[in-house]
């Protein structure tokens, strides 16, 4: 008897792994789909990649009147450790220094907070926080944009310059849409926004390439 229970139970475990397996990929595709339609209608190119390259899909495009951008969404698997992310990128005239905008950091006592803000940069840039060290946390914009963002910056004009009207009314319109807080790197690179998983949703694909665009018209100003 106990088999048999054990058996029906193994079974119905199985269908509900199935019906959740199967539903995970129609919303998939549901989503390529629509980034497919979304790309065409913005006269975008869009590739899905393989996912054993460690890719997702790729978006490209071009700025009004202004460089090539793209957008790229990657999951990759070494070992037990997974990385997720959705990078776009644009070609910008290279700043003296770097500017970077992300989650709020915590309050820390005394020199912490340098430790802190190194162990953020590593977290959100990986292998380029060394690049990145000599930035320091910069109190900018008001008390609302600060207490959803925090901005590192090698010196203050820089981030006051970066930091201005059209990018903090666009990244607190973000914000008040619920979304996760993007990371805003403006140095050597490019512009770059950095979303610390893959962006599945094409209305969300949408907002990042707006946001950059935006972002980038306010550098080259």
């Amino acid at each position: 008897m106990e088999l048999v229970i054990f058996g029906v139970a193994a079974l119905a475990f199985m269908a509900l792994l199935s019906t959740l397996i199967l539903r995970n990929f129609r919303r998939t595709e549901a989503n390529h789909v629509a980034r497919q339609a979304l790309a065409s209608q913005r006269g975008w190119s869009y590739s899905r990649t393989a996912a054993g390259k460690g890719g997702r899909y790729t978006v490209g495009g071009q700025i009004p009147g202004g460089p090539p951008w793209t957008l790229a969404a990657r999951q990759t698997k070494s070992g037990n450790n997974s990385h997720a992310e959705t990078r776009w990128t644009v070609d910008v005239t290279h700043p003296q220094g770097a500017v970077a905008i992300g989650p709020p950091l915590p309050p820390m006592p005394f020199d912490l907070g340098g430790m802190l803000v190194q162990m953020m940069l590593k977290m959100f840039f990986g292998d380029d926080a060394a690049e990145l060290a000599d930035l320091q946390k910069v109190e900018v914009g008001p008390p609302e944009f600060q207490a959803r963002y925090h901005v590192l910056a090698t010196n203050r004009d820089l981030a006051e310059s970066f930091v201005s009207g059209p990018t903090l009314m666009a990244l607190d319109d973000w914000a008040d849409k619920g979304r996760q807080p993007p990371i805003v790197l403006y140095w050597k690179r490019g512009l770059e926004i950095r979303v610390t998983r893959v962006v599945d949703d094409p209305d969300e694909l949408a907002a990042i390439v707006d946001l950059g665009v935006l972002l980038h018209t306010t550098v080259q100003q």
